[in-house]
C-alpha cells in the first residue's frame, strides 16, 4: 500500500512539473520571487549598477540567469549594463533575449530601437517599433510608436512607406496635430496637395493657439500645398504665418526674388534655358515682379537676330587676330544667339592668340556642354579652377557651372562637392537649390 502511495505521489509531482514547464513556455516570464535563490545575485547586481560598476553588475546578473534563465527582467538589466559600457551588440542580444522570454518587455523594444537607430539600421528600428505597436494596448503609446516610424521614414525621405504607416496613425487619432502634420508632409511630397491642404486646415482649426512655435510648421505645409496648387495668394498668406524659426529659410524658397536669383545665376553662366525656367517660376508667383520680367526681357532680346553684329565682329577679328576684346564680344554674342558650334570655333581662335584667356576658356566649356560634349567641358572647368589667380566671383561661377556639368553626366557626388563650394555670395541660393536637387536624385538612384 505504501509503495502504491509513493508511486502515486511521484506521478503527481511529475505531472505537475511538466504542466508548469509547458505553462512557462506559453506565458510571459515573471520576475523571481523574494525567496528565489537568484534574488540575492540580482540585489548585488542592482547595487553595483547604482555604483556604475557595470561589468561587475553583469557578473552578478549572469549568476542569477544561471539559476533562473527565464527571467526576462534580468536579461533587460544586463542589456542596460552593456549600453552603459557602449557595447551595443551585446546590449541588443540581451534585449532580444528579454523579449523572447516576455514579448511585453516594452523598454527592451525601445532600447533595441535606439540601438538600431544609432548604428544607422533604420529598417531594424522600424521593425522593432512595429512589433511594439502591435503589442501595445495603450492607445497613446501605440500612437507614439507609429509616429516614431513615420518620423524615421520621413527623415529618410521614404514617403511611400511613410504613407502606409500614417494611415495607421490617422485611424488611431485623426485630430492629433503631429499626425495631421506628418499626413500633410507625406501627401505634399507624394504630390497629393489637396489632401495635404485639408489636413493642415483641420490641424490649424484644432490647434487652439496662434503660437508660432506650434503653428509655423502647420502653416508651412499649408503654404506648400497652396503653392503647388497654384493658389499663390493663399500660399503667400500661409507662408507669412510660417515665417518663424527654422522655417524662415524654407519660406524664402517660395518667394519670387528667390527664383529670380537662381535665374540670374544661370544667365551669368550662359544657361539661358534654365534661366528662363526659373524667371517664369517667379512670375507665376507674382506676375508683376519687376526683376524677373526684366531678366526675361534681356534673355529674349539677346535671342533675336544678331547676325549683323556677329558679321562685323567676325570681320574685325579676321583682320586683327590679336583683338582679344572683340573676340570675347563675338563669342559671347554667339552664345547668346545659341550658336554654340561657332562659339567654340572662335573661342579656339581667341585662345590661340591668348591661351590664358579665362573668359574664352569658360565660354568654350559652356558651349561644349550645350552641344553634349560634357566630359570635354568638365576637363576645361577643372583646369580653370586650378588657375593660380581667381577672383571670388570666378571661383563660385566656375564651381556652379562644373556642378551643372557633373549633374548632367549623373556624377552626383562630385556635383554635390561643386555646388557646396559654389554656395557663396550671389550663387548661394542657386547652388543650394541644385545641391538639394542632386541629393534627391542621389537618394533615388541609391534606392
Amino acid at each position: 500500500m505504501k509503495t502504491l502511495l509513493s508511486v502515486a505521489v511521484c506521478l503527481f509531482f511529475i505531472i505537475r512539473t511538466v504542466a508548469l514547464a509547458q505553462n512557462n513556455v506559453n506565458s510571459p516570464a515573471k520576475p523571481p520571487t523574494a525567496s528565489s535563490p537568484s534574488r540575492t545575485f540580482i540585489a548585488k547586481g542592482d547595487a553595483l549598477y547604482a555604483q556604475k560598476k557595470f561589468t561587475d553588475a553583469i557578473a552578478e546578473y549572469e549568476h542569477a540567469i544561471a539559476l533562473d534563465p527565464d527571467d526576462g527582467m534580468t536579461h533587460y538589466k544586463i542589456g542596460l549594463c552593456y549600453l552603459n559600457l557602449k557595447d551595443n551588440e551585446s546590449a541588443a542580444k540581451s534585449f532580444e533575449k528579454s523579449i523572447a522570454i516576455d514579448n511585453n518587455m516594452k523598454q527592451s523594444y525601445m532600447n533595441l530601437m535606439k540601438i538600431h537607430k544609432s548604428t544607422g539600421d533604420d529598417n531594424k528600428a522600424i521593425e522593432v517599433l512595429d512589433k511594439l505597436f502591435k503589442i501595445e494596448k495603450d492607445s497613446i503609446k501605440k500612437l507614439e510608436s507609429k509616429l516614431e516610424i513615420v518620423k524615421i521614414l520621413c527623415e529618410n525621405k521614404d514617403y511611400k512607406r511613410a504613407a502606409l504607416h500614417i494611415k495607421d496613425a490617422m485611424a488611431l487619432n485623426n485630430k492629433d496635430l503631429d499626425v495631421l502634420y506628418y499626413d500633410a508632409e507625406i501627401n505634399n511630397e507624394l504630390g497629393n496637395y489637396a489632401a495635404a491642404k485639408q489636413s493642415m486646415l483641420t490641424a490649424i482649426a484644432n490647434a487652439g493657439t496662434d503660437d508660432p512655435k506650434v503653428t509655423a510648421k502647420l502653416y508651412y505645409e499649408l503654404g506648400f500645398a497652396y503653392h503647388k496648387l497654384g493658389e499663390y495668394a493663399k500660399s503667400k498668406e500661409a507662408f507669412e504665418k510660417a515665417n518663424f524659426g527654422p522655417f524662415r529659410a524654407m519660406v524664402v524658397k517660395f518667394q519670387p526674388d528667390y527664383y529670380t536669383n537662381i535665374a540670374n545665376c544661370h544667365a551669368m553662366v550662359y544657361d539661358y534655358e534654365e534661366a528662363t525656367k526659373f524667371a517664369k517660376e517667379a512670375i507665376k508667383i507674382d506676375p508683376d515682379f519687376a526683376p524677373a520680367n526684366s531678366l526675361l526681357g534681356e534673355i529674349y532680346e539677346n535671342s533675336v537676330d544678331q547676325s549683323k553684329a556677329i558679321e562685323y565682329y567676325k570681320k574685325t577679328v579676321k583682320a586683327d587676330s590679336k583683338d582679344i576684346k572683340t573676340y570675347v564680344k563675338l563669342i559671347e554674342l554667339l552664345m547668346k544667339s545659341r550658336k554654340y558650334a561657332e562659339a567654340i570655333k572662335y573661342a579656339d581662335e581667341c585662345l590661340a592668340s591668348d591661351p590664358k584667356n579665362k573668359k574664352a576658356s569658360f565660354i568654350k566649356a559652356v558651349a561644349l556642354y550645350e552641344t553634349g560634349k560634357t566630359l570635354d567641358a568638365i576637363t576645361i572647368m577643372n583646369e580653370l579652377l586650378n588657375e593660380p589667380v581667381l577672383t571670388p566671383m570666378d571661383k563660385v561661377s566656375y564651381e556652379f557651372t562644373l556642378g551643372l556639368m557633373y549633374k548632367a553626366v549623373q556624377d552626383y557626388e562630385k556635383a554635390k562637392v561643386s555646388f557646396k563650394n559654389a554656395a557663396k555670395g550671389p550663387f548661394a541660393y542657386a547652388a543650394q537649390y541644385e545641391y538639394d536637387d542632386v541629393q534627391t536624385k542621389l537618394m533615388a538612384k541609391t534606392n
